[in-house]
């Protein structure tokens, strides 16, 4: 085998390992992006959910009843399940944050305090929970 006829071999090879190590970028890559997706996704959830949940207390002619509330926390629940199963993020599941929003919420003892002040410990404790809530997922890089 002549030096020409190894350097072939060898470029072939290194053009092969090229692909390889590009096809696994691209996947982490694509994988990095749903995940921040998903974040992005769960972040307006939350907005969302806090904007009717605030609308539903502060104001007593509002639109928004008391499914509508409990559906939204749903979804964000579902949203967070399915970030917390993918093998690339290491945060637990942040039921603590979870239940505060959701008693912040909609735990009904009186609906004949709405209005509510925006001052109150139930708006205070749905503010802080949602902020928390928020900020516990980071994207990745």
């Amino acid at each position: 085998m002549d030096l020409f006829t190894s350097l072939v071999w060898i470029s072939w090879i290194l053009v092969v390992c090229g692909w390889c190590v590009n096809l696994w970028i691209s996947r982490q890559s694509a994988r990095r992006g749903e995940i921040n997706k998903t974040i992005d996704q769960l972040k307006s959830e939350i907005v969302e959910f806090e904007k009717d949940a605030l609308d539903f207390w502060l104001n007593s002619e509002s639109k928004i009843i008391e499914f509508q509330l409990v559906r939204s926390h749903s979804r964000i629940v579902s949203t967070i399940r399915n970030l917390n199963n993918r093998p690339e993020l290491s945060e637990k599941y942040p039921s603590e944050h979870i239940a505060a929003l959701r008693k912040a919420a909609t735990l009904y003892e009186n609906l004949s305090d709405r209005p509510e002040s925006q001052y109150s410990l139930r708006i205070q404790k749905l503010v802080s929970s949602s902020e928390k809530l928020q900020n516990y997922y980071a994207k990745l890089e």
